[in-house]
Order: C-alpha cells, then structure tokens, then sequence
C-alpha cells in the first residue's frame, strides 16, 4: 500500500486481498493499526478521492464563514494559546492589522 495525498491507498482492489480466504468477502476499507499506536483506513482510489473533495468542500464552506462572519473571531493554537488566525471582521473592530494579531496570545498586550 502506497501513501498518498493523506490516504491510503491500496495497490489492489481490497476485495482481492480476502477472495482466497473468503470469495463472500467485499470491502471497500480496511482499518490498519501500527505497532506505534497509529491508525488508518485503506480505501479504494474513488473512495479516497470522494473524501478530499468533500474535505476541500468543507474548508472552502469554513472558510467563507469565517471571512464573512459579522463577528469577531480568533483561532488560536490549543498548546500554544498563540493566535493563528483572525477573521476580516475582528481585524476591522480592533483596528490592528492581521500580522499585528498573529502570535499573540489571547491576554498579550503589546
């Protein structure tokens, strides 16, 4: 199996992976864990593609709320509490620039 563009993909139909054991078999993804810990999905080329077109559908729907909401909003970094994004809106209301923002964090005065 190849990684690829955050999918796995496998190299085979994944149905043809268990038809020798079991002709009654299909699957269209297949759950893979590593020794680390790690997770993932093997899935069919379609099945894959179909997952980052809806992902690319979503975050061009996020982020026209974003850009358009008539709030202020802030993204900040859980670890970091640092901003890593502020919407058109907030940038407007405070009257600082959007790099003026970036880095900050929530109770920064500067």
């Amino acid at each position: 199996m190849n990684k690829f563009d955050g999918c796995v993909r496998a190299a085979e139909p994944l149905h043809s992976l268990f038809a020798a054991q079991d002709p009654q078999i299909e699957a269209s993804s297949l759950q893979l864990s590593r020794a680390d810990g790690s997770n993932g999905v093997a899935v069919t080329d379609a099945e894959c593609k179909r997952a980052e077109d809806d992902l690319r559908a979503s975050e061009t729907r996020y982020r026209r709320l974003f850009e358009s909401a008539k709030d202020g909003i802030l993204i900040l970094d859980a670890d970091t509490g640092q901003v890593v994004d502020a919407n058109p809106f907030l940038i407007s209301l405070l009257g600082y620039s959007h790099a003026d923002f970036l880095g900050r964090t929530l109770w920064d005065r500067r």
